[in-house]
């Protein structure tokens, strides 16, 4: 993979763990929709971190199985605005 695609990468990797921090920050007092939208972005910080390790473990390019759990958490938790 070129340099800049792993950067690109990296950079989504970080923004996934460290947006629902920073959401975290005025979720008390919060509407019902601020506090779906933080859930999820955890969920999605999960999953991006799950498939970032399930790939460094299992050695392999691509992985379709947490894209699944991506997209029904996704519609879960759109849904609920």
């Amino acid at each position: 993979m070129s340099n800049w695609v792993q950067t690109i990468a990296n950079l989504t990797w970080w923004c996934s763990l460290i947006l629902p921090l920073l959401y975290l920050i005025k979720f008390k007092g919060a509407s019902p929709a601020y506090k779906y939208f933080t859930y999820y972005l955890m969920a999605i910080g999960v999953v991006q971190f799950g498939q970032v390790y399930w790939t460094k473990i299992f050695d392999t390019k691509s992985n379709l199985v947490l894209f699944e759990f991506y997209l029904v958490l996704e519609f879960l938790f759109l849904t609920m605005f």
